[in-house]
């Protein structure tokens, strides 16, 4: 029996640096099944701009094609991603922030292939942000399914944006340990020496190693953090 062709995915993201989506979608392409998915990513903008984002997404072997759309939503920015969704046979596309979701509805829905989409948050702190944030909110209403990464945004998504809870997902964002191989060998080091993680350990992504959340104990702030700090050495 012939082994099926992997299912084609296309990432979708407006940045430039890679920040916290940015860093999920490279550890995505790290860690897939290749022989179940082939994931290709899509950056609005031209050829041979600065993009470190970009740039770190090639030098992974991650393909990217890069999609002009000056000035944001255009018709012929949405007419050239529904011809990449043909041409390439996308099963799937999937947006990560408001810009994408602007250019990924339109033109799913014109080379009638699913559209689902991450939502990380909003900042919405003037009049236009705000604006913004209620227009980001209806196109997610109109995605086949909405990724989030906090159960905050889940409910903000289901009550604000009007998503069907049914529709929505809870995926929390994770590490890959062996990115930071310094702090989990400091872990280990004192697992061996017989000191136990606090219930309230956890890995955080703005940080460089596991740490402590704010909920834990004031023992093992106290004497019990100092002892196995010195057993661990």
């Amino acid at each position: 029996m012939a082994a099926s062709s992997p299912l084609q995915l296309l990432y979708l993201r407006d940045t430039t640096f890679v920040c916290g989506p940015g860093k999920t979608i490279l550890n995505t392409f790290r860690t897939i099944d290749a022989t179940r998915y082939a994931l290709t990513l899509g950056v609005p903008g031209e050829d041979g701009e600065a993009n470190t984002f970009v740039e770190r997404a090639r030098a992974l072997g991650l393909p990217v094609i890069r999609i002009p759309a000056s000035g944001g939503l255009n018709a012929g920015a949405v007419r050239r991603l529904a011809r990449i969704l043909r041409e390439r046979r996308i099963d799937v596309v999937q947006s990560h922030d408001f810009l994408t979701r602007r250019l990924a509805l339109p033109a799913a829905m014109l080379a009638r292939v699913p559209h689902i989409t991450s939502v990380h948050g909003w900042i919405a702190n003037s009049r236009k942000e705000l604006l913004a944030r209620r227009v980001d909110q209806m196109l997610i209403r109109r995605a086949r399914h909405a990724i989030v990464v906090s159960g905050r945004l889940r409910q903000q998504v289901i009550e604000d944006a009007g998503m069907p809870e049914a529709r929505v997902t809870l995926l929390r964002n994770a590490l890959l340990l062996a990115d930071y191989p310094e702090g989990e060998d400091r872990a280990r080091r004192a697992a061996s020496s017989g000191c136990r993680r606090p219930r309230g350990w956890c890995r955080s992504s703005g940080g460089s190693a596991p740490r402590r959340a704010t909920s834990c104990s004031s023992r093992w702030r106290g004497a019990s953090r100092s002892r196995c700090r010195m057993r661990a050495s």
